[in-house]
């Protein structure tokens, strides 16, 4: 906790830090162009174990009462300018406790000496996450993206099942539109036949009988034709439906592989916390409570 106004609306100028595993608080002591200031913002920063950043931004100053007129008094406060907008500290731990190392104004910011030493604490706290970062094996990486080829060639066989259904459905259609018009048609010839008059009654009863039967034998060519384009397609259907079940089916056991690798990853991590808690076991490290300041 960083600043603040107290009861009677004025500054309280300090700063306190709260120990979470014990809830106790300290007092550490910082300069008043870090405290002097009220309704500003206070982040922490943990670049390591043992170094945290605190960054103050913003705020108002110490209010004063002004004459407005006919006797009547109002607060204002200032905001806070340049170079006290922005301050850094750094806290360190030492000897199990937490110390103040450096505190930086919004000059300070951009000196070429807190630039290095801002890269060489951003290279250490990044070591540090990695610690805790569990990466995926190249194992995991090629099974994952395994599993995405089967998910997108399922997805295409799916589509490509849609299609064939598609086309069956229309042949179909076309076949039975087919038939009717060829219907359709023998019966307009018949008419025709009927209307001519007893003129047409002496034609020759072969060549009529010709004439049918070969219209007869285009009908069924014509079905026949139909009827193997439709078991065509109701065997790619088939075909298709067998592909998915098989991706379907090693998309399952990659996932049997996934679970069993997290399983594997998992017991790494507990090793890896139980390693972490022995080698702290010596080592009390006190933790930093941050509280802000909005008023």
């Amino acid at each position: 906790m960083i600043g603040g106004e107290g009861k009677d609306g004025q500054l309280v100028n300090d700063s306190w830090l709260l120990n979470t595993s014990q809830y106790q608080w300290s007092k550490i002591v910082l300069p008043e162009s870090v405290t002097g200031r009220k309704a500003h913002s206070l982040s922490s920063i943990m670049m390591s174990p043992d170094c945290v950043w605190l960054v103050v931004v913003g705020g108002r100053g110490a209010t004063e009462w002004k004459d407005v007129g006919r006797g009547y008094k109002q607060p204002f406060s200032d905001y806070i300018t340049d170079p006290n907008i922005t301050m850094l500290i750094e806290l360190v731990l030492r000897e199990g406790e937490w110390r103040v190392s450096e505190v930086l104004d919004s000059t300070g910011l951009t000196t070429e000496a807190y630039q290095d030493k801002y890269q060489l604490l951003l290279k250490k706290r990044q070591w540090w996450q990695d610690q805790f970062i569990v990466y995926p094996t190249e194992r995991e990486v090629k099974l994952q993206n395994y599993v995405e080829s089967l998910q997108q060639e399922l997805r295409v066989s799916e589509g490509n099942k849609t299609s064939l259904q598609e086309a069956l459905l229309e042949a179909s259609q076309q076949d039975k539109t087919r038939v009717k018009g060829v219907k359709e048609t023998k019966l307009s010839s018949t008419k025709e036949e009927v209307s001519t008059g007893p003129t047409d009654v002496y034609k020759d009863n072969d060549d009529v009988k010709g004439e049918e039967k070969e219209k007869e034998q285009t009908t069924e060519t014509k079905q026949t034709t139909s009827e193997e384009e439709i078991e065509k397609l109701k065997a790619k259907v088939v075909d298709s439906e067998t592909y998915i079940a098989i991706l379907t089916e090693e998309k399952t056991v990659t996932n049997e592989e996934n679970e069993k690798l997290k399983s594997q990853v998992s017991e790494k991590d507990m090793l890896i916390a139980k390693l972490m808690k022995e080698r702290a076991a010596g080592k009390e490290i006190s933790s930093i409570g941050i509280q802000f300041d909005y008023m």
